[in-house]
């Protein structure tokens, strides 16, 4: 058949109609944006810098995927934060710090505050047997940050469904397999795509144990194809291998791992991206937390690089603001809910009493949402939970906090601790710790201290939270000192003393700061010389028991425990003898004695220190030798009545009533490191009304000390003008 040529052009000219109108409508068809930010830990800052461009430039993509530390800055933005927001975000929270997760001393129990910041190291010991630990962190710091920063996307379990679609990669321990995160709580998945190996502890999401998705894919853009993605931007911030001479630490060493087979996978990602973007990030490391300033001004002068590129592929109809991002999140803004219940989810082996005494929230009320947080610090802080998690959901009447705990697996732990002073020595201490043995809410705590002198110290409590608790202490000191027992006052010898403390108690506590109690206590004191071959009663005092009631509040809200800036450290107590077979003494004693420290910082170097101490006999015969009040030397073990009192040596007075007035000017020198100039002065006497005048005793001088990791190192010196007499002592590791 044959056409006419009117045929022909009709067809041509409805051929070219089709095309054309097919190629305008592809032109305004914008494509589908993804954007993977790699894994590199603090190197990630930078993600941060490319968003801005991009933002600036009114790019918002449509998916976002990434890995570790990509999966972090991927996941706050992908539930609705701005870069301006993340920017922000990283300035005035901590990484560093939160991946440590160290407990906040203000908020550990007050029984912790006085037995527990001696040891050094600590393992569990199940089954008799040493484990150690999986890492250096749990992530429960990591963790808190991430589930308050996402609590606007707390019911989203489909990531398709946050402000941009999102998904990271985690490792599977287990199989090694990569696993695609993109549903569930969003907190926990960026937490585990980021767990680091021996960082951050393994994470378990649905029964799998999972850890930082770098270790099988650091750069995940194949993936943003498999979801769809026609255009792929891709942020890179990972470093080439590094020389021998460059890993000097074990991070170095750790991260040169990783990178061994990241790189292999980054040529094969690449080829997957539209727009590579490499940050440029050489010469900083995985945890350079503080290089954030440089690491995000990378991340935008290496974006602004590429920008021409990008603004080609990126149609101008297409860069339009993201009209989803409307939600501003102000982290500086103490914003409320209204909790009308609390559930608690997974505690086995504590009673509700315990648990919400530590939350401390009364409900139903109007709370400040860091007051929340405030309570997964106190939680965290008892040392009996490795991860806490909550969520907030709808309630009938207002919002309703879940607590989700995971308890400690280890319930036995060995811990060890070292010291050396003047006094006591070397000292090697052991402790055994059972949790929730006989009672819930319950540890029983026993310290062996090996050296010159055996030393015991056995604690057994019932935590009952907010409502009273119930304890037993035994302790055993043996320790010597110089003393004058006889009348004439003319022999200064060395005498031995050996003391058996039993106390059975009952205690409330206010704020883990505050305690108050009641209980019963025992005393078998022994005072033997040394000096002296012959019997007489200089040479032997006795061994005499001492038993009857006492009452004692205390007060420890330091922000230290030692070379503490700010904060009180105070005791008083009130103890009756009614029975005693100490024949010195023909009928009950009783004696209240207050001690205190009160730091005032002046500064950020400067810290002044306000020392004062009370000791009253309130019978009107002597207290019996085991009872009275001893002072001098700077020991900080505890001992019956003994007080340190700077100038003198230890214990070298001794004394039925007492007062004493005591100033300290700390300067920190730098990180760890203090100088201390010190005074105080001391009136004594037999009686209360002999306490007239501070002249009777006068010390001053000067201390170093070192905040090691070990504990403090001290190197003391001081004078006193009553004798001319000088005193040099050195105390090494914490004090017990």
């Amino acid at each position: 058949m044959r056409f006419s040529k009117v045929t022909y052009t009709f067809f041509f000219v409805f051929l070219m109609t089709l095309f054309l109108g097919g190629q305008e409508k592809n032109d305004s068809i914008c494509p589908t944006i993804g954007l993977v930010l790699s894994g590199g830990g603090a190197k990630g800052y930078a993600h941060i810098g490319a968003l801005k461009v991009l933002e600036k430039n009114n790019i918002y993509p449509d998916r976002v995927g990434g890995t570790s530390m990509g999966a972090i800055i991927g996941g706050l933005y992908a539930s609705g934060y701005t870069a301006e927001e993340l920017d922000s975000i990283v300035y005035n929270i901590d990484l560093g710090e939160a991946i440590l997760s160290p407990r906040k001393r203000k908020m550990i129990p007050f029984f912790d505050k006085k037995y527990a910041e001696k040891y050094i190291l600590q393992l569990p010991f199940d089954n008799f047997k040493i484990k150690m630990p999986h890492a250096i962190s749990k992530g429960q710091g990591t963790n808190k940050v991430l589930t308050t920063l996402t609590r606007h996307v707390h019911s989203v379990n489909d990531f398709e469904q946050l402000s941009t679609p999102f998904y990271c990669i985690a490792t599977d321990l287990e199989t090694g397999d990569q696993v695609i995160l993109d549903k569930g709580f969003l907190a926990h998945d960026i937490l585990a795509s980021g767990a680091f190996p021996t960082l951050v502890a393994p994470q378990e999401i649905g029964g799998r144990l999972l850890v930082d998705g770098g270790v099988v894919n650091n750069f995940p853009v194949k993936e943003m194809r498999d979801k769809g993605a026609d255009l792929v931007i891709g942020v890179d911030v990972q470093d080439d291998n590094v020389s021998r001479e460059e890993m000097k630490s074990i991070t170095k060493i750790l991260e040169q791992i990783a990178t061994l087979k990241s790189q292999e996978n980054l040529e094969f990602q690449k080829k997957h991206t539209d727009i590579f973007i490499n940050a440029n990030v050489e010469g900083y490391g995985v945890t350079d937390f503080d290089a954030k300033k440089d690491l995000i001004e990378r991340g935008v002068t290496a974006t602004e690089n590429k920008l021409d590129t990008i603004l080609k592929l990126i149609p101008e109809h297409c860069r339009k603001p993201n009209t989803f991002r409307t939600i501003k999140h102000d982290i500086h803004k103490q914003d409320s809910l209204v909790v009308t219940s609390i559930e608690l989810i997974g505690a086995e082996h504590y009673t509700s009493d315990y648990l919400l005494g530590k939350i401390d929230i009364d409900v139903p009320q109007e709370i400040p949402y860091n007051e929340i947080v405030n309570s997964i610090d106190r939680l965290y802080a008892t040392g009996n939970f490795s991860q806490i998690d909550f969520l907030v959901r709808d309630d009938l009447y207002g919002k309703r906090i879940v607590y989700q705990l995971e308890e400690e697996k280890s319930r036995m732990y060995l811990k060890f601790g070292l010291h050396y002073d003047n006094v006591y020595k070397t000292g090697f201490l052991t402790n055994l710790t059972v949790k929730n043995i006989f009672w819930k809410n319950s540890f029983l705590s026993t310290d062996v201290i090996l050296g010159d002198k055996l030393r015991f110290n056995v604690n057994y409590l019932i935590d009952n939270g907010a409502k009273p608790s119930f304890g037993v202490n035994y302790s055993y000191r043996d320790v010597e000192f110089n003393g004058i027992f006889d009348e004439a006052k003319l022999f200064d010898l060395e005498y031995e003393f050996r003391v058996h403390n039993f106390q059975a108690f009952i205690q409330s506590t206010l704020f883990d700061r505050y305690a108050f109690g009641l209980g019963l206590e025992y005393d078998n004191i022994k005072i033997k010389n040394n000096s002296l071959v012959v019997d007489s009663d200089i040479t032997n005092l006795g061994r005499n028991n001492y038993f009857g009631p006492y009452l004692y509040t205390k007060i420890d809200n330091r922000d230290q425990p030692n070379f503490a800036k700010k904060g009180v450290l105070a005791s008083a107590k009130y103890k009756w003898i009614v029975a005693s077979n100490d024949e010195t003494t023909s009928e009950t004693n009783s004696y209240f004695k207050v001690n205190s420290e009160f730091n005032f910082p002046i500064n950020k170097n400067f810290t002044f220190k306000l020392n004062g101490g009370l000791g009253l006999t309130l019978s009107d015969e002597d207290l019996p030798y085991g009872q009275q009040f001893y002072l001098g030397g700077f020991n900080e073990q505890s001992l019956v009545n003994y007080q340190k009192f700077y100038g003198y040596d230890f214990m070298e007075i001794r004394t039925n009533n007492y007062i004493l007035l005591g100033g300290n000017l700390q300067y920190n020198l730098f990180k760890n490191h203090y100088i201390n100039g010190f005074m105080n002065v001391l009136s004594s006497g037999k009686e209360i009304k002999d306490l007239s005048r501070y002249d009777d005793h006068f010390g001053l001088g000067v201390q170093y000390g070192y905040n090691s990791p070990l504990g403090p190192l001290i190197f003391n010196y001081a004078f006193t003008t009553e004798t001319e007499t000088s005193t040099f002592n050195i105390g090494l590791g914490f004090w017990f």
